[in-house]
């Protein structure tokens, strides 16, 4: 190189280098680093905000009928205003042999059992 390339001036055309900017998810992990208490609570609170919005808004209640033609069966019962009633069963059961035979009761004849004993 001559000596006249050396005196010259760099060329203006040429920006200085840019700063180069950190991506979000390292922006918010330190943020989060240095506020830990903070970001804690604040998920906690967004949590609770979200479950009591659920709650809120509900859902619907979804009729659960079974599969197949049971199910369409079901579905057409109900259609018809035909219901059975709400039947209980109390299953007693000897804990040692699991494979014995079971004692079945309705649940007027098992209150009537446990007010027999008592």
């Amino acid at each position: 190189m001559s000596r006249a390339a050396w005196s010259e001036a760099p060329p203006t055309n040429t920006r200085p280098p840019r700063r180069v900017r950190r991506p979000a998810v390292e922006t918010i992990a330190g943020w989060s680093a240095r506020h830990r208490k903070t970001a804690v609570f604040g998920w906690l609170a967004l949590v609770a905000v979200a479950y009591l919005i659920g709650q809120l808004l509900g859902s619907p209640s979804l009729q659960q009928n079974d599969l197949g033609q049971a199910g369409q069966a079901e579905q057409t019962l109900q259609h018809l205003g035909v219901t059975t009633p709400t039947t209980e069963a109390v299953l007693v059961r000897d804990t040692a042999d699991r494979s014995g035979p079971v004692l079945r009761f309705t649940a007027e004849a098992w209150r009537a059992f446990t007010a027999a004993i008592r």
